[in-house]
């Protein structure tokens, strides 16, 4: 199949990673405008180490994209997106959850010891002792108890400048997580007390992973903490899943960005003998802004929530210009905080909406949000945004670019 490649598309290519470059521009140029008072949290500068390597990948995926490599700039942005479901929650996820094992036990004693814990809690709250909010079944495993908390706070009561998930990505070892040290090199053998202390280690790792920073963890962190609600996270999953399928073995996922995706020549290449097509460049380099967006526009309003002891200025008057200009001029494609495009609301009231409904609500652009569903052909339906179309029901649909 060949997507039809116009000059206006091509343009729009070309001012989208503009728009890109120009974020990154203003986020480096952000630095001097960035006032700190006599209190200095040390975190910040691990915050900013955050995004500055964030932001690299970027600029990486822009590289990639000059030099035509669709499908790899798709695959990092996979990996920017999941690192940004830990960014938000770094900056604003205050509510977490600590989870109890207790496999070990049968169900009868399990109920007893979850309502031991309840009753613990109960009067913990009663007494006004606790930042515990609930305490409940922990819902991905059987016989797990999920206690969950409400913010973290200095000896003096004030809030910490950031959440425990930035600790406990802090504190993540993979390597320890996943490799033993006896099936690996050792200048000598380690003894019997080393060996309990390093599997004990282990085990805290896995569940620090399972718990907490795993993807399926963050999601429901992010749903705990209001970040996302239960639509924003069937889109969260929907991208997740689509850019998953360029940073994954799959079939046939980088061929369907080709033209002529159906063309096979039997000889050894690199990559396919067909262009990427138009609307595959275009939803790469979107979808790289979208991502920059997300992380400048989280650490934006994180600094500008700062108290003034510790910033005085947090000098983000033209970053939220540039950010404003970005999300507003690429509004056709639903990203996960956005609304959904006028493409979106045209095509559920084309199938969903009656005539008179769409006519007492002043047109299709004016269709209620909250029942247009996310439409998970990502590719295909960016596609169908960028096409004329005429309904008796809804009138004319013409693309935004």
């Amino acid at each position: 199949m060949r997507f039809p490649s116009t000059p206006q598309i091509e343009q729009e290519i070309a001012r989208v990673r503009s728009l890109t470059r120009d974020l990154l521009a203003g986020y480096v140029a952000w630095g001097p405008e960035l006032k700190y008072g006599d209190t200095y949290q040390a975190v910040y500068g691990d915050v900013f180490d955050f995004v500055n390597f964030r932001m690299e990948s970027v600029e990486s995926c822009l590289t990639l994209l000059d030099d035509s490599k669709v499908s790899d700039s798709l695959a990092l942005c996979r990996s920017l997106l999941e690192n940004y479901m830990v960014f938000a929650l770094i900056c604003r996820g205050r509510k977490y959850v600590m989870v109890q094992d207790l496999t070990s036990l049968d169900t009868e004693k399990f109920k007893e010891e979850l309502a031991k814990a309840e009753a613990a809690w109960q009067k913990s709250a009663t007494d006004g002792t606790t930042s515990l909010i609930a305490v409940r079944k922990y819902p991905d495993a059987n016989r797990h108890i999920e206690y969950v908390y409400d913010d973290i706070r200095f000896d003096d009561g004030e809030p910490a400048p950031v959440s425990i998930y930035y600790f406990h990505l802090d504190e993540f070892n993979p390597e320890a997580m996943r490799l033993k040290d006896e099936d690996y090199f050792e200048y000598y053998p380690m003894p019997p007390d080393v060996r309990r202390s390093d599997a004990k280690y282990r085990r805290e790792q896995l569940a620090r992973y399972r718990y907490i920073l795993s993807y399926d963890s963050l999601k429901r962190s992010l749903h705990l903490n209001g970040l996302l609600d239960r639509a924003a996270l069937l889109r969260l999953e929907a991208h997740y899943t689509f850019l998953g399928q360029y940073l994954h073995p799959t079939k046939g996922a980088m061929r369907r960005l080709r033209n002529d995706d159906n063309w096979y020549d039997g000889r050894p290449q690199i990559g396919m003998d067909r262009s990427y097509r138009q609307s595959a460049e275009l939803l790469a380099s979107v979808y790289v802004l979208q991502l920059a967006i997300s992380f400048i526009e989280e650490i934006v309003n994180y600094f500008d929530a700062q108290p003034k002891r510790d910033v005085v200025f947090s000098g983000t008057t033209h970053l939220h210009e540039l950010l404003d200009d970005a999300k507003s001029s690429t509004s056709y494609f639903w990203f996960l905080t956005n609304e959904p495009s006028e493409w979106d609301r045209y095509n559920w009231c084309v199938h969903f909406a009656s005539k008179e409904d769409i006519e007492s609500w002043g047109g299709y652009l004016n269709s209620p949000t909250e029942d247009i569903k996310f439409n998970k052909s990502i590719l295909g339906n960016l596609e169908s945004a960028l096409r004329r179309v005429s309904n008796v029901k809804a009138g004319d649909y013409i693309p935004p670019i």
